[in-house]
C-alpha cells in the first residue's frame, strides 16, 4: 500500500496541511468521509447525490486518502445499504474495485480514481437501509427510521451481558428487513446445495465435508 507522499501540495501551491487532514481543495478529509455516508443514507436518492459522491471519492483519493476512503466505503455498505438478495453482490464488487485501485493501478490517480468514483456511484444506486445500530456497552439496539410512521422506531433491545446481543439484535433486525436468520453452517449448506444441487440429506450425512468449506 502506498503511503502520502510528505510534500503533496493543495491546487493553490501551498503544502498540504495533514495534522489539519486537508485535501487538495482545502476541504476536510472527515467532512467528506461524513458527507458519503450521509449522501448513501438518504433515499431516495437524486441526480446530485451521485455527482456529490463520485467528486467526494476523487477528491479523497487524489489528496492520497485512499486507505481512509476505502476503509469508509466498506463501512458504509455494511451500515447503511439495506443489501438485499437483489443487491447482495455489492460487496464483492467494491472488493474487487478496491483491489482494482490499491494494487494494480495508483489509488490517487488515472484507473485508481475511477474505481473510488465507481464505488461512489454504486452506493448511490443502492437501497439504503434506514438502519442503526447502537452500542451502549451493555446493551445492542436497532432502530429504523419507518416512513408510515415517519420517525425513529427501535426494533430490537438487548441486554449485552451474556455477550450474545448483537447476534440477537441482528436476527431480529433481518425479521424486521423480512428475511429469515440463518447461521454461517445452514448458509453453507444452502449454497452447496444451490450452486451442485447436492440435496439437503447427503450434506447432512457427511458434514465433515460442509465443515472443511465453512473454515475457507
Amino acid at each position: 500500500m502506498r503511503t502520502m507522499s510528505n510534500d503533496l501540495k493543495r491546487d493553490d501551491g501551498k503544502r498540504l496541511d495533514k495534522q489539519n487532514y486537508e485535501t487538495k481543495a482545502g476541504y476536510n478529509k472527515f467532512d467528506l468521509l461524513s458527507l458519503l455516508q450521509k449522501c448513501t443514507r438518504r433515499s431516495p436518492h437524486n441526480e446530485e447525490d451521485r455527482e456529490v459522491m463520485m467528486w467526494a471519492s476523487w477528491e479523497l483519493c487524489r489528496s492520497s486518502y485512499y486507505s481512509e476512503y476505502w476503509a469508509r466505503i466498506d463501512k458504509i455498505a455494511i451500515e447503511d445499504a439495506l443489501l438485499g438478495i437483489e443487491e447482495s453482490h455489492l460487496l464483492l464488487v467494491l472488493e474487487r474495485l478496491r483491489e482494482l485501485a490499491t494494487e494494480q493501478f495508483d489509488p490517487s490517480e488515472g484507473f485508481g480514481l475511477a474505481c473510488a468514483m465507481r464505488a461512489s456511484s454504486l452506493l448511490y444506486e443502492a437501497t439504503a437501509s434506514h438502519e442503526l445500530l447502537v452500542f451502549t456497552g451493555e446493551r445492542v439496539v436497532a432502530i429504523a427510521y419507518l416512513e408510515a410512521e415517519t420517525e425513529w422506531t427501535v426494533i430490537a433491545d438487548e441486554d449485552d451481558t451474556d455477550g450474545d446481543a448483537y447476534e440477537m439484535v441482528y436476527g431480529e433486525l433481518l425479521e424486521h428487513r423480512g428475511y429469515e436468520y440463518i447461521d454461517r453452517e445452514d448458509a453453507m449448506q444452502r449454497v452447496v446445495t444451490k450452486l451442485y444441487g447436492i440435496p439437503p440429506e447427503l450434506i447432512e450425512a457427511h458434514p465433515e465435508k460442509l465443515e472443511s468449506l465453512n473454515d475457507r
